[in-house]
């Protein structure tokens, strides 16, 4: 990479209605970064390029409006600054009431915890246009909606996601105040209440990893943690999956983080499914992930 600054520039969208031509052919090239063409990307306009949250609520609220017997949006809680963190809950649910009512198995995908990374924020809502749109069509794909509700949440830092396209495109943290008054933000990522350990940034909430000074600090880590909790004591909700999109490396990760010495009862379960991810990948996009 010969020039970080100007990389990152040129990942700015291009002005939808610019008129081409009033702009010189620097101009064009400056601003051309456009997201990879699919066969679905060329016929749908949203996803020929990066979208802000602006565009993005309206079209889950699209979606829904397109879909209602399988779609759902639903507000997961509010940010730092107030605003909703937006999500799709996707599932077809039986209506046979003479069957017991067993907890609704739940898988959560989230993306955009960390600010600058739009490509998991896409990415998300890719996923879900992709599973929206293959109901009734792919056997497989409607059979997943009858057996699971998804839930679909394109950013988790909807307040960092917005500073990203208006301020600093590598922000990271979300919008916190901190004791420090120059200091913004908590490392999302970071501020869950398992085995929490800030001894590593604790202090220092300049670090792009800081993950507050106590558990649980982070607004937005907890208001997922909140909804989470009501879900599955008062909706009769189960959780069996949860994937959390980056665009840092192409490696596939999964528990435990924390530690090299701790190993989670499901570890044979959770390294088949990593490689069977990592295989689908590369058969179906050629990309190579660990």
């Amino acid at each position: 990479m010969h020039d970080l600054a100007q990389t990152i520039y040129e990942s700015y969208p291009s002005p939808a209605f610019a008129d081409s031509s009033s702009q010189s052919l620097e101009d064009h090239r400056t601003f051309s970064p456009s997201l990879r063409s699919t066969p679905d990307s060329e016929s749908n306009i949203f996803f020929r390029d990066y979208q802000p949250l602006s565009v993005i609520v309206p079209w889950m609220r699209l979606l829904q409006s397109l879909f209602p017997s399988h779609v759902r949006m639903i507000n997961i809680g509010i940010s730092y600054e107030g605003r909703d963190i937006p999500a799709l809950r996707v599932g077809v649910h039986p209506t046979n009431s003479e069957k017991p009512s067993t907890p609704r198995k739940s898988v959560i995908i989230t993306g955009g915890s960390h600010a600058r990374e739009w490509i998991s924020t896409s990415t998300v809502n890719y996923v879900a246009y992709s599973l929206i749109t293959s109901y009734g069509k792919s056997r497989s794909m409607t059979k997943l909606l009858e057996e699971f509700d998804w839930i679909f949440i394109p950013t988790l830092n909807p307040d960092g996601y917005v500073y990203t396209w208006e301020n600093d495109r590598l922000w990271r943290k979300n919008r916190q105040q901190t004791s420090l008054r120059f200091c913004r933000g908590v490392d999302l990522d970071r501020a869950f209440g398992f085995e929490w350990d800030g001894g590593a940034t604790a202090g220092n909430p300049c670090s792009e990893s800081f993950s507050g000074d106590g558990p649980f600090q982070g607004v937005e880590s907890r208001r997922f943690a909140d909804w989470a909790k009501n879900e599955t004591e008062n909706n009769n909700i189960e959780f069996v999956g949860f994937l959390d999109l980056h665009s840092y490396s192409q490696n596939v990760l999964y528990p435990y983080s924390y530690s090299c010495d701790s190993s989670p009862p499901s570890l044979e379960n959770l390294e088949e499914l990593g490689m069977g991810l990592a295989k689908a990948i590369r058969l179906s996009q050629g990309e190579q992930y660990e």
